[in-house]
């Protein structure tokens, strides 16, 4: 195979040539999934990558949102992905930690977790009833407030 038909094989298979791809499900189902990413507010990756694939008109931020809302779309391991996949995840995700004792390291965060089991059923029904919503949006209601030394001080949500 020549470089040339290297490339080409490689702008089809990420969706880069014409004609365009109709919808998000449709790019994500071909390129595996698209990265959360919850550091870049200007251009986060998921939209970039929606954008050069369906222009403008398809790939705005709350056509996204609809799709994960919908649950067409699900976030596993920081990456979202086609729902359909769940399936290929049940298996490692019944195994994790099976009769394996926690990391010292692991054992705070469960405990903070369930001494807000409350504030975490409080959040789950809300999002039930509003659909997703940004961190902000959504109240504290923690009984212990998160500590840590670092960024995450104090972010309860």
């Amino acid at each position: 195979m020549s470089r040339t038909q290297a490339r080409r094989v490689a702008v089809r298979a990420q969706l880069l040539d014409l004609p365009r791809p109709v919808d998000i499900l449709e790019v994500v189902r071909t390129v595996g999934h698209l990265q959360v990413d919850l550091t870049a507010a200007v251009a986060p990756s998921a939209e970039l990558v929606l954008w050069s694939r369906l222009g403008a008109e398809g790939s705005d931020a709350r056509t996204l949102e609809d799709a994960v809302g919908d649950g067409s779309l699900v976030e596993i391991a920081g990456m979202l992905r086609p729902v359909e996949d769940v399936a290929l995840y049940r298996a490692e995700m019944a195994a994790w930690r099976d009769g394996v004792p926690l990391e010292p390291w692991q054992a705070g965060p469960q405990r903070w977790i369930a001494a807000n089991d409350a504030a975490r059923h409080d959040v789950l029904e809300l999002l039930r009833a509003e659909g997703p919503l940004p961190a902000q949006a959504i109240p504290d209601t923690t009984a212990v407030p998160w500590r840590s030394t670092g960024w995450t001080n104090g972010k309860n949500v």
